[in-house]
């Protein structure tokens, strides 16, 4: 169970006396606001985050699961789930109990986003007589739009294009995220990380891959001890 999990983590970091602390898991515990909507419905997003986070009485007593990664000294904790790279770096406060545990996702090493087989009648939005989906997006720079089915929020008009809305909302939890950290980084490029750890230091490198070319460094990280 969920709970089983916590307690698990919980002993295994107050065991270890690794010099680094790298925790692994799928969802991530800071969200990269990228879309506002995610497999065609609206708000889900912040459902990845939020159970990382816990419920309000667990957010208050420091129960969530964040707060066993943060709690256990964990210097990075690495994950997935969206189709990104990204490095974030929280302020460390006295409220929440942070450490300097860093988060790290990396989401992207094989698409940027679901595959057509996904939806129910195609690409979102896709055209008809479109033969080369990766040449289209790239041309129109087209986000994920919701299917049809899809309600609209209330307050927003229907004749505003998603992409619009998207970006608009996007900029805005941007700007307000980087106020609340130290470090915040995304890259929404095909990509990996290299991580480089000795006792004394770790580095987490970022390459993204373009279509025709090599692997780029667009991103390096230091941490020492």
């Amino acid at each position: 169970s969920w709970d089983d999990q916590k307690q698990e983590l919980e002993a295994s970091l107050a065991q270890s006396a690794a010099a680094w602390k790298i925790v692994c898991g799928h969802h991530p515990v800071e969200l990269v606001p990228q879309y506002f909507l995610e497999h065609g419905v609206w708000g889900v997003a912040y459902l990845t985050s939020g159970f990382m986070k816990g419920k309000t009485a667990s957010r208050f007593r420091r129960k969530g699961m964040r707060d066993k990664i943060v709690q256990g000294n964990t210097d990075v904790y690495l994950c997935g789930h969206q189709h990104l790279m990204a490095h974030i770096a929280p302020r460390p406060t006295t409220r929440s109990g942070a450490t300097g545990t860093q988060y790290v996702i990396v989401g992207s090493s094989s698409k940027l986003d679901q595959d057509d087989d996904d939806f129910e009648s195609g690409h979102p939005g896709e055209p008809e007589g479109v033969q080369d989906v990766e040449e289209w997006i790239e041309s129109e720079d087209v986000s994920p739009e919701p299917r049809a089915a899809s309600p609209t929020p209330k307050g927003v008009a229907a004749s505003m294009r998603p992409q619009t809305l998207n970006a608009m909302w996007a900029a805005s939890k941007v700007e307000t995220m980087q106020k609340k950290m130290e470090d915040l980084w995304f890259s929404e490029s095909i990509g990996f990380a290299v991580f480089e750890v000795s006792d004394a230091e770790l580095t987490m490198e970022f390459y993204a891959v373009p279509l025709d070319g090599p692997a780029t460094l667009v991103r390096s990280h230091r941490m020492a001890k």
